[in-house]
């Protein structure tokens, strides 16, 4: 990750005091930040939440900030608990932090640890910007086999001079350098080894290794790949993961809630196109979607929520607008919640069973209901045990609104009244019911800001919160909602308590699935012009713009360039090489989820490449992205 720009203070904004304290390295530390943030996203692991013991081992060029406390930063500001380290900026520090993180993981010392290289250094840009960063995540590869991700590669052994390697048996492999004046380079050069041994692909022209015969992944014939990086000084040996063993269930055809959240609207909106065209182009496990984006992924400020079956109808239903929620949370403590408890009725068959197969808890509290009544006690059954089982998964009421049935329930809510006495109640209660001395108008006077959530389909009660201005949504497996009429289901609801900051257990509601690579966070990218050469320049928020934008954007940030940039513009003219069309290529498959060869980029010029990109994007119908950077 090398960028022009100012990082995103929005999402890794850094305290006061810590800005106050060394503001001539905010920028760089903040750079490095990001590169954190975005490592511990594709391993899984919450920025701010992650509950395992992270160290952090940094490697600061200089003028990176002030001296031996990058480390410490970086944990301090994205919660992570465990040792911190600086290593000094010299040749291989990098790789150097690498070691020390490996020991780290092997002595017991933390679960797992974060390397990240990065400040100012190294060859300038043609407007004098030097800053880059780069960061891995290291865990140990037993614990990854349960849940994921797959890892990208396994280190096989690191060491300084000639001491340090753990030898392998045969093996495919090559060789990367981390060398340069810019540290950075040392932990960009173990990244590229990464991708060298996991995808079978040299970084130089994009051939596949050689072997003795096709590639073939471990496990079935052929030795693993392997690759070397760093020299006498330092070195890491990198080797192919095997692939994640042991069947999940799936979750084929069940509805499964999806959350993402972003500091801001917009890059809100970016996470949502990302995300779609990624699961349109790799199609993932809805299961695994949902765990991943519900534990792996930091719980900010505006949210959104929807639900799907499958990749495909989630990518659509993110794309055109269907079932999905959007909401603020505000900060500090969530909004007080008041449960609505309406007069059942008769509730539909196979209500049960939709609540229970949702809600984590339902079927307990539905037995005790049984036990207590000594039969189905019906529409007071429902509304127990969804309470007691929406409680169980954090939403806790500040104030109880019932009316007749919804009276007594809220009554055993409360502590008033057991479940023995309730079913009494329930048997002998005359026309006129038990309603409470709460109203939603009386509510609202003393929580004003609160969410309704009334425990059925959306009704009298609802509309009564609405009418005092609170926040209405219907806990439902399939009642009206909204001004449009549309169903909300049970996880609908959910998604929508989410999206206004309730503090939900959302690895409860995804049981069952693991952990994958998604997209991460879209950090604001590079404000770059567009090229005032070479043609017209299309109309903003056209797809050939948006193509365009992301082919500048990119060509920028590997050439070092802020700009000047035309559509006759050579890629090697302008200082690339083979690493970097390489590079180039992968950025664009990620972006695009479209496949092009190095080979095919390095005889085009920028116009041609940009004509390419959109022309493949056409035929696999995926519709490209708002421009930003990948």
């Amino acid at each position: 990750m090398t960028r022009d720009y100012s990082p995103d203070i929005a999402v890794t904004g850094m305290s006061a005091r810590w800005r106050a304290a060394s503001p001539a390295g905010e920028r760089p530390h903040r750079l490095m930040l990001e590169a954190v943030w975005r490592a511990l996203e594709d391993s899984g692991s919450a920025p701010y939440r992650e509950a395992r013991t992270t160290g952090v081992y940094a490697a600061p060029a200089a003028g990176g900030g002030a001296p031996g406390r990058a480390a410490r930063r970086i944990a301090y500001e994205l919660g992570l608990t465990g040792p911190a380290q600086d290593f000094p900026a010299a040749g291989s520090s990098a790789l150097v932090a690498v070691q020390a993180a490996v020991q780290a993981l092997l002595t017991g010392e933390c679960d797992q640890s974060v390397v990240v290289a990065g400040g100012t250094g190294g060859a300038p840009d043609d407007d004098g910007h030097t800053a880059g960063a780069a960061c891995v995540v290291l865990r140990r590869l037993s614990e990854l086999r349960a849940e994921g991700p797959q890892p990208h590669g396994v280190i096989r052994g690191a060491g300084g001079g000639r001491t340090g390697v753990i030898p392998g048996g045969p093996a495919r492999g090559g060789e990367v350098s981390g060398s340069g004046p810019d540290d950075t380079a040392g932990l960009a050069a173990l990244v590229e080894a990464l991708l060298v041994v996991r995808e079978g692909m040299t970084a130089e022209a994009g051939d596949a290794l050689p072997s003795p015969g096709s590639p073939e992944p471990p496990g079935a014939g052929a030795p693993p790949r392997r690759a070397r990086v760093g020299d006498a000084r330092a070195h890491v040996l990198v080797e192919q993961a095997p692939p994640l063993s042991g069947a999940r269930p799936a979750g084929a055809g069940r509805e499964h809630l999806i959350v993402l959240s972003a500091a801001d609207p917009e890059a809100l909106s970016r996470s949502a196109a990302r995300l779609a065209a990624h699961l349109t182009a790799h199609a993932p496990l809805a299961a695994d979607v949902a765990r991943t984006l519900a534990t792996g992924r930091a719980r900010l400020t505006e949210r959104l929520a929807v639900t799907g079956r499958s990749s495909e109808e989630i990518a659509r239903r993110l794309t055109d607008g269907t079932g999905v929620r959007r909401g603020r949370s505000r900060r500090g403590r969530p909004a007080p919640v008041v449960f609505l408890l309406p007069d059942g009725d008769t509730p539909p068959p196979g209500a049960a069973g939709r609540y229970a197969a949702v809600l984590p808890g339902f079927a307990d509290a539905l037995d005790a209901c049984r036990a207590a009544f000594g039969r189905d006690p019906g529409a007071f059954a429902l509304q127990y045990a969804a309470a007691t089982a929406l409680t169980g998964l954090g939403v806790r009421p500040a104030a109880l609104v019932g009316r007749g049935l919804g009276g007594i329930v809220a009554a055993v809510l409360a502590g008033e009244i057991g479940l023995e006495e309730a079913a009494r109640l329930v048997t002998a209660r005359g026309p006129a019911g038990a309603d409470t001395a709460a109203t939603p108008a009386a509510v609202a006077r003393r929580h004003p800001d609160a969410v309704a959530l009334e425990f059925g389909p959306a009704g009298t009660l609802s509309a009564m919160a609405s009418a005092a201005g609170l926040t209405a949504v219907a806990l439902s497996p399939g009642g009206p909602h909204g001004p449009a009429g549309a169903d909300e289901g049970l996880l609908s609801a959910l998604g929508a308590l989410w999206t206004l900051g309730q503090p939900l257990d959302l690895a409860r509601l995804c049981a069952g699935g693991g952990l994958v690579h998604l997209p991460g966070y879209p950090f604001a990218g590079p404000a770059l012009g567009t090229p005032r050469e070479g043609g017209p320049v299309p109309a903003a928020g056209t797809e050939e713009c948006a193509v365009r934008e992301f082919m500048v954007a990119t060509w920028c940030e590997l050439l070092r360039r802020s700009g000047g940039l035309t559509g006759h513009s050579d890629f090697f003219a302008r200082g690339g090489d083979s690493l970097l069309v390489t590079r180039l290529a992968r950025r664009i498959c990620q972006e695009f989820g479209v496949k092009v060869t190095a080979h095919e980029l390095s005889r085009r010029n920028l116009g041609d490449q940009v004509a390419l990109v959109r022309q493949l994007c056409a035929r696999r119908r995926v519709r490209p992205l708002d421009g930003s950077a990948a």
